[in-house]
Parts: C-alpha cells; sequence; structure tokens
C-alpha cells in the first residue's frame, strides 16, 4: 500500500472557530481515531511482517472472547477502535487519525478548501438565503448575489425547513465532489425566479482579512492573518497591495496581526516571514534523536518588503505557524512583537494519505527551531516536558482582560463580507433584523492594537541626534 506524500504543517487544536456554513470549520481535528480500525484491518489483510506478532495474536484472542462470551453484545468495529484509540492516545497531543466520514472537514480545516457551490448563507434563517457568494467560486460566477433565495435543488422543493435544520440540509444538498453539477430554483429579493445550473468546485475560504488603514499620516497599515491555508500568502500579497493603493503607493509601517491563529500550513507561514527577511534561516527542522530533517532558508527572489517596518501582534494564541512566523521575525530583528507570549507549540505534523484508503493520518514528525535555534514547545514529552514557560515572549508584553478577549475573538475569527458585497449585505441585515457584520475593535478599545500602533509611530518618528562635541 503507498503512501502519498506527507503535507507538513504546523497547526494547534487550542480551540473551535464558530461554524458558519460553507466554512470556518474546526481548526481542531479531534475523535478521528476510528480510521485505524481501517488501517488496522488492511495490514492484516496483507499479513504486514512489521507488526508485532505476539501483540497481535493477544489483540486476536482479547477480541474474539470479548465478542463471543463478554454478558453484553458488542460492535467488533467499536471494539478495535477502541484499541487503536488506546495505542495512539499516549504518543502526543497532536497526533491523530482521521476517518472517512471527516476526511472532508478535516481537508477543509487545514487547505481551507472546501467542495461546493460557494456561498455564505445567513445562520438559520428559512428559507436558504445567500448572504454572499464566494468571490471566483461558482455560485458567483452563476450570478448568484445577495439575498437570494434558494426554494429548490434538482427539482426537489425545500419546504419543510426549520430554523433548525436548514444549516445541515443546506450541507446535504450544496456541497458536493468538484466537476458534479446542481441545479437551483432560485428567488431574487424582487420576487423574480430563475433557474440556474451550478458545477460543483473546490472553494478557498477567506483566511487574511480586515486590511485596513489605521493611519493616513503616517500612512500605517492592518492586516489579520486567521489561519494558514492554502493560498494565504497571496491573500496576503494582494491585502497589502491594495492597501498601499490605497495609501497613494506605499505604506509607511505594517501591523501584521496572528492572535488567536492557531496554525495551519508551514509553507504558507515560511512564504509571507520571506517577504520581509533577505537572507537567513525561518525554521530548521529536526526528526527523532535530534536529527536535522530540513532547513528552509530565505530565497531572496520571494522578498518583497524588505525595509517596511513591521509590528507583530501576538497572544496565549497565537500557535505553531503563527509561532513559526514571530520566530522568525523576532530573531532576525525584523518585526517588534507586541501582546501576551504565545501558546508554545514546538511540533510540526505531517499529513499522510494512502492510494485507495479515504483517510488521513496526522502525525508529528519532528520538532521546530526558530533562526537562532529556539524550539518553543512546552506541550511535548521529552526535552520539552512543559515545565519550561514555552511560546515566545513578545518585546512589548499588554494584558487584555479575559471578557475583553472573548469579544475581541469573536470579531477576529468572525467571517468578514466581500467589500463588493459589504454595502448590500448591510441592506440585507437590516431587512431581516440582523445583527450584521461586527468589525474588530479599534485602537481605542483594543489596548494590544494601541500599543501596536504606539511601536509603529516611534518606529518612524525622527530619532533624536547626539549633542555636538
Amino acid at each position: 500500500m503507498r503512501a502519498s506524500p506527507p503535507l507538513t504543517i504546523a497547526e494547534s487544536p487550542l480551540v473551535e472557530h464558530r461554524n458558519r456554513i460553507p466554512w470556518w470549520l474546526l481548526s481542531a481535528c479531534g475523535a478521528l481515531a476510528f480510521t485505524v480500525t481501517v488501517l488496522t484491518l488492511e495490514f492484516w489483510r496483507l499479513r504486514d511482517q512489521d507488526l508485532p506478532g505476539d501483540e497481535m495474536r493477544m489483540l486476536r484472542l482479547v477480541y474474539r472472547q470479548v465478542m463471543q462470551h463478554h454478558v453484553d453484545a458488542h460492535d467488533g468495529h467499536e471494539l478495535i477502535r477502541d484499541a487503536i484509540v488506546g495505542m495512539v492516545r499516549d504518543l502526543d497531543d497532536y497526533s491523530t487519525f482521521v476517518p472517512p466520514d471527516k476526511a472532508k472537514a478535516f481537508d477543509t480545516a487545514t487547505t481551507g478548501e472546501y467542495q461546493g457551490i460557494g456561498i455564505t448563507m445567513v445562520a438559520r434563517h428559512v428559507p436558504i438565503t445567500v448572504l454572499y457568494p464566494m468571490p471566483g467560486g461558482p455560485a458567483e460566477r452563476a450570478g448568484l448575489t445577495v439575498g437570494d433565495r434558494i426554494l429548490a435543488v434538482d427539482g426537489e422543493t425545500l419546504e419543510g425547513l426549520t430554523p433548525d435544520n436548514v444549516t445541515a440540509e443546506a450541507r446535504k444538498r450544496l456541497l458536493g465532489m468538484p466537476g458534479t453539477s446542481v441545479k437551483l430554483m432560485v428567488e431574487s429579493r424582487a420576487g423574480e425566479r430563475r433557474e440556474c445550473l451550478l458545477e460543483r468546485a473546490d472553494v478557498q475560504r477567506q483566511s487574511v482579512k480586515w486590511a485596513r488603514l489605521l493611519e493616513r499620516e503616517p500612512r500605517i497599515g492592518y492586516v489579520y492573518v486567521g489561519a494558514f491555508q492554502q493560498r494565504t500568502a497571496s491573500e496576503f500579497d494582494a491585502a497589502l497591495g491594495a492597501l498601499e493603493t490605497e495609501a497613494g503607493g506605499k505604506l509607511d509601517a505594517l501591523i501584521v496581526d496572528v492572535r488567536f491563529n492557531l496554525g495551519g500550513l508551514l509553507t504558507e507561514s515560511v512564504l509571507i516571514a520571506n517577504r520581509f527577511l533577505t537572507e537567513g534561516n525561518i525554521v530548521s527542522l529536526r526528526a527523532r534523536d535530534d536529527v536535522e530533517q530540513s532547513r528552509i532558508d530565505v530565497d531572496p527572489a520571494k522578498t518583497t518588503r524588505p525595509d517596511l517596518p513591521l509590528v507583530l501582534l501576538v497572544n496565549e494564541q497565537s500557535a505553531s505557524a503563527s509561532e513559526v512566523l514571530a520566530g522568525a521575525l523576532q530573531d532576525h530583528h525584523r518585526a517588534t512583537l507586541v501582546g501576551k507570549r504565545t501558546y508554545g507549540k514546538g511540533v510540526v505534523q505531517s499529513i499522510y494519505r494512502w492510494e485507495g484508503l479515504d483517510f488521513r493520518l496526522k502525525l508529528t514528525t519532528s520538532r521546530y527551531y526558530t533562526p537562532s535555534g529556539r524550539n518553543i514547545g512546552s506541550k511535548m514529552r521529552g526535552p520539552h516536558d512543559g515545565k519550561a514557560a514555552g511560546g515566545i515572549a513578545p518585546d512589548v508584553e499588554v494584558d487584555v482582560a479575559a471578557a475583553d478577549l472573548k469579544a475581541l475573538r469573536d470579531q477576529l475569527i468572525d467571517d468578514e463580507v466581500p467589500t463588493p458585497y459589504k454595502a448590500p449585505a448591510r441592506e440585507l441585515s437590516a431587512d431581516l433584523d440582523l445583527p450584521g457584520e461586527t468589525p474588530p475593535l479599534g485602537p481605542d478599545a483594543d489596548a494590544q492594537l494601541a500599543r501596536a500602533l504606539a511601536v509603529a509611530r516611534a518606529a518612524l518618528a525622527p530619532q533624536p541626534t547626539g549633542e555636538p562635541k
């Protein structure tokens, strides 16, 4: 059985993101051990000689006795699943097996892609109502827009939906394999009905958002990176380009916010770090026995803003790939870190796939080290047993009250309506008496952002000259 090349990720199951169809699925992956059953049975079928023979015989004997003689009847698959859960439970906090029924959600959480028509719908509203189509997705290409109501799917009416089941039914009927077609009966806000034939596709969820100018003189920009997913770096480049255009062609300073960013794809984190560095190491990975697995250095061809003054906002829920970015920029003295000490996840997982088996194995395969040689992990056994503080300490520490932290998180991780749809989405929210989009807090209500802005201003202030002798 040949394994596909692994995908390297750096993420932490720290908190759940709010679910909103069709995206912001769980950043964390839990309860995934069922797939080990599939893997184990496949190994038995192939009589894999790498498995310990005596222990496998013990497992078969115990399994047989339980199935035949325990006072209660049992499902054999569940018994094997429980055995495998016991095997993987103590490996570390991050390795996990993803069963086939959870593989799509896992891929979405890791890559930022899902398979469907590309809409964000009004939560708990009947009929299914488009809040906005995803830019570039099938729905937008077919002309669906804010306020359109979906009345039927493939000729089957959606009457009978309730606020409690509308989300599940929308997922069931609208998601599907790329290339498959779905016919919708759509009614506009004006009451006009039309049929739309859409071809489902891979749709990218947004990971870079809330980009805006905090000040116009000096020109200080802000951008929030909520996760490191496929194309996060290209989203980041586009956001910076738009900010520079708005600022008249150039930014004087930039604040990058990775608070509540649990990690994701290491490659995307490295690309963003590379934008601001001209030489040297970004991160190194070491496998078992401290053997160097790979070393990722700066590629000068990917450096785009080597001199732009930077401030990086971090907090207790900035983890893994976010910490790779923070460590690289801090060790190269390229950015000032503001906020709180980061989470402290100094390990990286690889994702494995097998041909013909629709499951995933996420396995911790290495520890990562910042350019100065720091491993900031505090959550793993071994060389870092959790006694050390772990994480990356900010250059400027700013406390936030627990209640304020929750409000800040809710606003930052919320979905940002794409710019072309902001005005009509506000109108729709008013018509339906919905809360509407809530932008993140500004410097007047976000103490960490206020300090970051002050640090950026100070970096741009004229430096005093020495006294003449």
